[in-house]
């Protein structure tokens, strides 16, 4: 399992996009480091309205929901009441029992969305990494990832995931293919964005 720099993950928008599937939903947590017993892990919409609560007990919580539309979500924990920059994870509900790691390693896993998800967390991960290490320029930069993100947003167009990479990155597409994009979604992942 790689580790995501948090504060990478911390670009990503909050959380819940628009339920387009049918399913269900349980979510396993597990944080590394004691620090956090008894902190709140909380699960929140992309508006970053927290929808529920948990604390965390023996480094281990959770959430279980009814059968749900499939939903990014943001689970965020706090290590203070005030923390600015709570750890952030997005985390793919409705499509069976998610699993993820939050703390010094942040992960998500045990579903074939979550599992895709993580490796496109990663792979985002991998390209900040090379510009902050100053292999690539800034420019070069914002140029791969750009195509990487086209490239996930195009494998991923009948599926959730497309729908959270266009709204968490609108900002990293000039207009024309933001529109390009929506155009090769699934009609049903397409009137998401609307």
């Amino acid at each position: 399992m790689k580790k995501i720099l948090w504060n990478s993950v911390a670009l990503l928008v909050l959380g819940c996009l628009c339920g387009c599937q049918e399913g269900g939903y349980n979510l396993q947590g597990k944080v590394t480091g004691p620090q956090f017993n008894g902190k709140t892990v909380y699960l929140c919409e992309v508006s970053g309205s927290a929808l529920d609560s948990v604390v965390v007990k023996d480094s281990r919580f959770g959430f279980n929901l009814p059968d749900t539309a499939v939903t990014v979500y943001n689970l965020l924990l706090k290590d203070k009441q005030m923390d600015i920059l709570p750890l952030s994870i997005p985390v793919v509900a409705g499509d069976g029992v998610a699993r993820v790691t939050m703390g010094d390693v942040l992960a998500v896993q045990g579903t074939p969305l979550n599992d895709a998800l993580y490796e496109i967390l990663v792979g985002i991960d991998e390209l900040f990494g090379e510009a902050m290490s100053g292999k690539i320029g800034a420019e070069e930069a914002r140029a791969k990832l750009r195509q990487y993100l086209k490239d996930k947003v195009v494998e991923n167009k009948a599926n959730i995931l497309s729908v959270y990479l266009l709204k968490s990155y609108r900002s990293r597409f000039t207009a024309e293919e933001y529109e390009q994009l929506v155009q090769q979604l699934d009609k049903r992942m397409a009137s998401c964005l609307k």
